[in-house]
This record gives structure tokens, sequence and C-alpha cells, in this order.
């Protein structure tokens, strides 16, 4: 799940599917709206829903963890 949701507001466009900023399917967002995006499917708050924009900065947080969480968290 990527740490952005669908309540940003950059002014950015819908990537296209064949270009290079095209969202990776295995990367999500968490939902903030009542759709995943302008004219497409509902959703609630909090849905884990796909990544429907260029995600920014997008980083691999797997090193990144509290001290006392464990892997099962």
């Amino acid at each position: 799940v990527a740490g952005q949701s669908n309540a940003m507001a950059y002014g950015e466009g819908l990537p296209l599917p064949d270009r290079e900023d095209a969202p990776h399917p295995r990367i999500k967002q968490l939902a903030r709206f009542a759709h995943t995006h302008p004219g497409g499917p509902s959703c609630h708050f909090n849905d884990i829903i796909p990544l429907t924009h260029c995600p920014h900065d997008v980083q691999d947080m797997q090193g990144y963890h509290h001290p006392l969480a464990t892997n099962h968290q």
C-alpha cells in the first residue's frame, strides 16, 4: 500500500496506461473519496484501491518500521 490517498490534489491528470508514468498494478493507495477516481467505480473511506495517478517519490519502506513492531503486524 502506498502512503498516498486519492485525496491528493496536485492538478495531475490520469496517466496514460502505455506511458512511463503509468501506475504499477502492485502499488495501491487508501481511498479518501466516494470514487476511486473522477468518474470511476465507487469505494469507501480507507478501502485499498489501485493507484490511479502518477506516484510521486515511490519508496520501498520495508526497511523502515517501529523498533517494537514485528513482521506480522
